[in-house]
């Protein structure tokens, strides 16, 4: 079961708990689930333009959005993969499209060029109502209250303001037939999360939802952070750079930086500084893990999912560290981890 967690960190169903679920209302941070059709039109959109080549991208759901689409439909496909592909910041120019707010040239075109798949869409759309319902309601009844103090310090580690940590509009996304996880994404400069709930609405699914949605508000924070991304463009000059080293698969190094500390945060497989709160003790030790990820390099190379997880594993106790001292992020919390993140050999 360990080796089984620390392989498919986001993709991972973990056995039944109770969810820590405080329903008290107290706290002023909320979750804000939406049914959102355009937004989840214009991800459905890109994953069948099939434009990204990188960890992001998922074969099966990739199969499951895609069975609508037929040859007719390839020419238009074609067109908004180029325009995503030539882009600096394509993830800044999706942004816009699922946000409704098309303002560049080419944001507007896709919208444009896209209007005759919009009838391909409503039947995934329509399918997957009922469910995206019940998600709805789960999250926006559910009580940050737990969490709040440790994402108001990390706001303040980070050199923000603790108004950093607000509302959270969440817009929910048709996943895949089988999800054994929920799956987040957040883009720079934007103020949503992305989230593929999965299928099951039981405890440990719940649970592990959770995870995943403080995993990505961790990264709306480090977004927001100058120091973050100073801190860990220091860390790589010192560290990567002189070395030529190349990052893991799918990856490029500023990713790295950003999932190692969101994994540090909020992880399904290690818990996280947020684990208590939102995983009480179904979590695995860190000798488990230990012995989990020992075996898994014996029996050949781990995925950079679990080096980064690895990496992240190390940093918890530098981060708790670093939040009782009330000591600002620098470049050192990285610098003793961040060869963790790919095969030590190659280090």
């Amino acid at each position: 079961m360990l080796e089984r967690a620390i392989i498919i960190e986001y993709e991972h169903d973990m056995a039944a708990d109770d969810l820590l679920h405080d329903t008290t209302g107290n706290n002023d941070v909320k979750l804000r689930a939406k049914l959102d059709n355009t937004a989840a039109f214009f991800y459905w959109l890109q994953v069948v333009a099939r434009w990204d080549k990188s960890y992001a991208h998922n074969e099966k759901l990739l199969d499951y959005y895609q069975q609508t689409i037929t040859t007719e439909n390839e020419s238009v496909l074609n067109a908004i993969r180029a325009i995503l592909r030539q882009q600096t910041s394509p993830y800044g120019l999706l942004a816009q499209l699922y946000s409704g707010n098309a303002q560049s040239h080419d944001a507007q075109k896709i919208a444009k060029i896209s209007k005759p798949l919009r009838s391909r869409f409503e039947f995934l759309w329509n399918e997957n109502q009922a469910l995206l319902a019940q998600w709805q309601h789960y999250i926006n009844q559910f009580s940050c209250h737990n969490v709040e103090y440790t994402l108001r310090r990390l706001a303040i580690f980070l050199g923000l303001s603790e108004d950093n940590v607000r509302d959270v509009k969440i817009f929910l996304l048709p996943p895949s037939l089988r999800p054994l996880g929920a799956a987040g994404h957040t883009i720079r400069n934007t103020d949503f999360i992305l989230l593929r709930p999965p299928r099951d609405l039981g405890k440990a699914t719940k649970q592990g939802t959770m995870v995943t949605i403080f995993h990505e508000y961790t990264h709306l924070l480090a977004h927001a952070s100058q120091s973050f991304a100073d801190s860990a463009k220091a860390s790589y000059q010192t560290n990567i750079a002189p070395r030529k080293i190349r990052p893991p698969a799918g990856y490029n190094w500023r990713a790295v930086y950003n999932e190692l500390f969101a994994y540090t945060v909020a992880s399904r497989t290690i818990g996280g500084l947020l684990g208590l709160e939102l995983l009480g003790d179904t979590h695995p030790s860190f000798d488990e893990l230990e012995a989990s990820f020992n075996k898994l390099r014996a029996e050949g190379h781990p995925s950079p999912d679990q080096y980064i997880n690895w990496a992240s594993l190390h940093m918890v106790p530098i981060l708790q560290q670093y939040l009782q001292d009330k000591r600002l992020i620098d470049r050192e919390l990285f610098d003793a981890v961040i060869g963790l993140t790919i095969d030590e050999e190659v280090y």
